[in-house]
């Protein structure tokens, strides 16, 4: 009699066990969705590539002269920050955490993602001239066209559109 109560005690312990043993699965899932899934109204920025510029710019080398360095584009990522983005920024120096309101403003990602677009080629035409300026290479700056960002309201132009530049306006 003893060993049957004994054996529905084990039993009954059994069920126990792996109830808890799913109830912590189940409790560890949902935790890892909210960590790794569950969107923030934050953005985080952190280092990008690197890529070098070695088909675009020259120096030295192309003169005959021996090179010390390499010309290197960086870039800049930013993502839609999860939770365990947002608790990594405390300790990770090389990622920042903004509000995404504070990035993109009112702009809707693809109209944000649009100004970065432009921001990047002129950012791009940027870094070359440097280089060119470093490198003492004279060049001119001849504008062709001027994009429209951001028309005022009842203007006749709208966002995208690309206006040629006039030779009478080219210095």
């Amino acid at each position: 009699m003893q060993n049957r109560v004994q054996e529905r005690s084990d039993a009954a312990m059994g069920r126990r066990d792996k109830l808890r043993a799913a109830a912590a699965a189940v409790a560890t899932a949902v935790l890892m969705w909210l960590l790794l899934y569950a969107q923030t109204p934050y953005v985080v920025y952190e280092p990008g590539v690197a890529i070098p510029l070695d088909g675009m710019v020259q120096a030295g080398a192309a003169a005959g002269e021996p090179s010390a360095g390499r010309f290197m584009m960086t870039t800049v990522t930013v993502s839609p920050a999860n939770y365990w983005h947002a608790i990594e920024t405390v300790w990770n120096s090389n990622m920042d955490l903004y509000e995404k309101k504070t990035v993109m403003g009112s702009d809707s990602e693809e109209e944000y993602m649009s100004r970065m677009a432009v921001i990047m080629r002129g950012s791009e035409d940027d870094a070359i001239e440097a280089a060119y300026r470093y490198a003492g290479i004279e060049y001119a700056v001849v504008p062709q066209q001027v994009a429209v960002a951001a028309p005022l309201p009842g203007s006749s132009l709208q966002e995208g559109m690309c206006l040629s530049v006039s030779k009478a306006a080219q210095p």
